[in-house]
């Protein structure tokens, strides 16, 4: 995110965060093999302590389906508040195999902009800070009202209904990429600036991770996945834990994949704009 000037040095922080983690952490295995054996695909089916719950009026919860899911099934604390950071990354490695340098550094992102960095916890409802690492354009949240501190946390479920019905086959990589375009161009209808560079950035990191984590044995992401997921926000019917790590440089190159591609996209309706203003005059 090339945040807005206040939020600039939340920028630097985890910038710097990061390189220090780097340094430090280069050779960390990533992935115990007592966790590995001692959990089974879904879990979560037949383990009541578990199950689906929806959350309470005082509970907290974040504009992230995936943090939102593991509250709701208890991997971490089902109030969604003072999570700590290694119960985030444990959930995070153990229930979507998210590799531990990932993992690690999607937590020290979370808790570095919008937790506690003394006590090491985050909760929930922070990472709906505007800006910071939420951001407008949503595939199924409302934008946040102008002027607001904080983003709709709620699901749209107009927003999810439009998203399944536009592609009823799922959702690969390319249609992905269009799902955001469309989303970021409605912003300009709505006199609203253009996502900056890192918040598209983490918007294609965020597309990227829907698709390694929940896509199917045909690389697409069903709709019933993303009513399960986006919108109930509970693991789908067909989820299993991966056999196979998400690591960084993975989650790296689908979202590089779907930038490239939603720049292409954007640039082919540039075309045809000005191809049809042509025409006009």
């Amino acid at each position: 995110m090339l945040f807005s000037s206040p939020n600039t040095s939340h920028f630097f922080f985890l910038f710097t965060a990061l390189a220090l983690w780097f340094a430090t952490n280069r050779f960390r295995s990533s992935y115990g093999l007592n966790q590995e054996s001692a959990l089974s695909r879904r879990p979560w089916v037949d383990d009541r302590e578990h199950a689906f719950i929806a959350p309470g009026p005082e509970d907290a919860r974040s504009p992230c389906p995936a943090l939102n899911t593991l509250a709701n099934h208890g991997y971490i604390n089902r109030s969604g508040k003072e999570i700590s950071e290694s119960s985030l990354v444990s959930s995070l490695t153990s229930i979507y195999r998210l590799s531990t340098p990932l993992a690690e550094l999607l937590v020290e992102g979370g808790i570095g902009t919008c937790g506690h960095k003394i006590e090491r916890w985050l909760s929930l409802d922070a990472l709906a800070a505007h800006d910071v690492i939420e951001h407008d354009a949503s595939l199924v949240h409302d934008n946040t009202p102008l002027g607001a501190a904080f983003a709709p946390i709620n699901v749209n479920w107009t927003l999810v209904d439009d998203l399944t019905a536009a592609y009823p086959d799922g959702l690969g990589i390319t249609h992905l990429a269009e799902a955001r375009v469309k989303r970021e161009l409605m912003l300009g209808d709505e006199r609203r600036p253009q996502l900056d560079f890192v918040h598209g950035e983490i918007a294609h990191g965020e597309a990227a991770m829907t698709w390694l984590l929940m896509k199917d044995a045909k690389d697409v992401v069903r709709t019933e996945t993303i009513r399960h997921w986006f919108g109930r926000e509970t693991f789908p019917d067909s989820y299993v834990i991966p056999d196979e790590e998400v690591t960084l440089w993975k989650a790296r190159g689908i979202s590089t994949k779907i930038g490239d591609t939603m720049i292409k996209l954007k640039e082919e309706l540039l075309f045809e704009t000005k191809k049809t203003a042509l025409n006009l005059d």
